[in-house]
């Protein structure tokens, strides 16, 4: 069910104390599609914007129980307290097809999307056949979601080929596309392996007692999960090689390279080579350029702040900020991008 909810009174409280600033003072809210009009000084305590328009942004967050929750409601409180006449509001939503579908309406302003659902809903492809394309536009980049492909410490699975034939519990939702296209990458099926979908939990336990043979799961880095089979079974992550991974991007372009770090997972000590996507922000074609702008900058050039919200939080940086671009990049980034040298596609 969408529903509206104010942002945090506490998260507002404390980060007012952080950036030393008050509440927004009240008047007439201009709709998020204002036109650019010149800034004045801004109040003492309180950063220039480069409009005197006052907006209101309404962006989707996630489920309450996410990542993303977390991070975009304290984001939008950090805005929020910053500018004078920026006010963000959090959007609950069930996922990504939710969240394109109500930015596409025109109900929300912004939101976090898959470099997936970025693409499909852009293009309005696939499960994103009815939505109206070309609606949004690519704000900045995160952080990862990494496919893992895991197996227990002493299986003699050594590479992806070797999976043809077994037992590979995937994580429900992620058999099409993601498992699908890797199986493609080597020539491979559906067909060639026993898929079990199951929950992640249910993956963990069939690792565990051996009952599945390989595991893939898609996760930020680390997943919980992952690090807890880590600990408790002793685990080796398959990665792919890179002209899998390649023919993977060039096929799909909203997935992407990904390296899972030496020493993400207990026991795995060495660079592990994969693919997956990245959690986008996106906002409407028609979103304020000069609110797109002061975002994205703010961002980029706040991450103490950010590092209060997050540990992931911070993923959402300078150096970060143009992948997982697989659409037109929004004006308002495209300004920033240009002014501080961050390459993208024009």
């Amino acid at each position: 069910m969408k529903k509206m909810i104010a942002l945090a009174m506490a998260a507002i409280l404390s980060l007012s104390a952080l950036s030393g600033c008050s509440d927004p003072a009240a008047g007439t809210t201009a709709a998020a599609d204002g036109g650019t009009t010149a800034a004045a000084a801004a109040p003492e305590g309180k950063l220039t914007p480069s409009t005197t328009e006052n907006i209101t942004v309404r962006m989707e967050t996630s489920a309450t129980t996410s990542n993303n929750y977390v991070i975009f409601t304290g984001i939008g409180s950090l805005i929020s307290n910053a500018f004078e006449n920026y006010n963000m509001s959090a959007e609950i939503s069930d996922g990504s097809a939710e969240t394109v579908r109500m930015m596409a309406g025109g109900d929300w302003n912004m939101g976090i999307l898959t470099t997936y659902a970025e693409y499909m809903g852009y293009h309005g492809q696939e499960v994103y056949s009815d939505v109206t394309p070309e609606t949004f536009n690519f704000i900045m980049g995160g952080y990862p979601l990494a496919c893992h492909l895991i197996v227990p410490e002493d299986s003699d699975i050594q590479s992806f080929e070797d999976i043809k034939g077994k037992t590979v519990g995937v994580t429900m939702g992620n058999v099409d596309p993601d498992f699908k296209i890797a199986l493609e990458a080597y020539g491979m099926s559906l067909e060639d392996v026993n898929i079990k979908e199951l929950s992640a939990g249910d993956v963990s336990t069939g690792l565990s007692d051996e009952t599945l043979d390989a595991g893939f799961m898609i996760y930020g880095l680390p997943g919980a999960p992952i690090s807890e089979l880590a600990v408790t079974k002793g685990i080796k992550l398959v990665g792919l090689s890179e002209e899998a991974v390649s023919a993977i991007h060039e096929k799909y372009p909203y997935y992407s390279a990904i390296t899972i770090p030496s020493g993400t997972y207990e026991g795995v000590d060495q660079d592990t080579g994969t693919y997956g996507s990245y959690m986008a922000v996106c906002g409407r074609t028609d979103l304020s350029e000069d609110f797109v702008y002061d975002y994205v900058k703010y961002v980029c050039e706040h991450t103490e702040e950010l590092k209060t919200i997050h540990a992931i939080a911070p993923e959402f940086c300078k150096e970060n900020a143009n992948i997982g671009a697989c659409i037109p990049v929004h004006p308002g980034a495209a300004k920033y991008f240009d002014e501080v040298g961050i390459e993208y596609e024009k």
